[in-house]
């Protein structure tokens, strides 16, 4: 019984750290930095590489699309279990 909630909220937790930009830039090293910060690198003062943050930003997003599309029933009944019945 308790397996959909601890799936939905592992998921939501997961989610939302993995793409946590702000204390990413504050708190990593110039040798060590996650996705996010990577990606926004591609930026610069007077260009944006598009094409190259696209394909980042894509494989950046693959991992969370895959785990919720195999968790989603699990997602789904941990968001309704909670819910009032009447």
């Amino acid at each position: 019984m308790l397996r959909p909630a601890l799936a939905s909220s592992v998921i939501l937790a997961m989610q939302l750290s993995w793409n946590e930009l702000l204390f990413s830039l504050q708190l990593t090293d110039v040798n060590t930095y996650t996705l996010p910060v990577g990606i926004a690198k591609f930026v610069g003062s007077i260009s944006v590489d598009w094409g190259k943050s696209s394909a980042a930003a894509t494989v950046t997003m693959a991992p969370m699309i895959i785990i919720g599309f195999f968790i989603q029933k699990y997602l789904v009944q941990g968001m309704t279990m909670g819910s009032v019945k009447g």
